[in-house]
């Protein structure tokens, strides 16, 4: 009985680790990567995988400044086309 039980926990375990990823992160992502690739890769430790982890977390953030970033960045998306408008409209 116990190990029956083990693989289905883990499962559930494994469930409750992955979230949904945003569709409005993963397209800002993409433009920070495609907009950091430019750049000579000793300059950028820039991880896609992990910004979009990030941006996840800070789009459900309780404080509306936190979360407004995302919300910003994403306007930015929407608003530029070349990667310098877009780096400084998101302020970097």
């Amino acid at each position: 009985m116990r190990s029956a039980l083990v693989p289905v926990l883990a499962a559930l375990a494994l469930a409750a680790c992955t979230s949904p990823k945003s569709k409005t992160c993963r397209a800002i992502c993409a433009r920070e990567a495609e907009c950091n690739g430019a750049k000579p890769s000793e300059a950028s430790s820039f991880d896609e995988g992990e910004c979009i982890a990030a941006c996840a977390a800070l789009e459900v953030d309780k404080n509306p400044f936190i979360a407004g970033q995302v919300t910003k960045r994403a306007e930015c998306l929407r608003s530029t086309t070349s990667c310098g408008d877009y780096q400084s409209c998101a302020g970097k």
